[in-house]
């Protein structure tokens, strides 16, 4: 197991959160966090949104049902699971 996202295995990681077949692990938990922060504060909170027919790796929802979908190498984690996530890694 690796984490999808950046590739460190699970024993180069503290934490390792599992999804369907993809994996994420603390330090991408707290980086998708940051972006996410980053990006609400440019657009207020009120991004434009472009369908773009993706959907979070984790939960299955189409990028028309999220705020915010951050896109990795063939993994994409959505704004709702990147904070689950932070709760299971214990970062809130």
């Amino acid at each position: 197991m690796a984490c999808t996202f950046c590739g460190l295995g699970k024993d180069e990681v503290a934490t390792l959160v599992a999804g369907p077949g993809v994996y994420i692990c603390g330090d991408c938990v707290a980086l998708a966090e940051q972006v996410i922060g980053e990006a609400r504060q440019l657009d207020g909170g009120t991004a434009e949104h472009l369908a773009v027919g993706l959907a979070c790796s984790f939960c299955g929802k189409p990028d028309t049902d999220v705020q915010r979908l951050i896109v990795g190498p063939d993994v994409r984690i959505c704004d709702q699971c990147v904070g689950l996530c932070v709760e299971v890694c214990g970062l809130s």
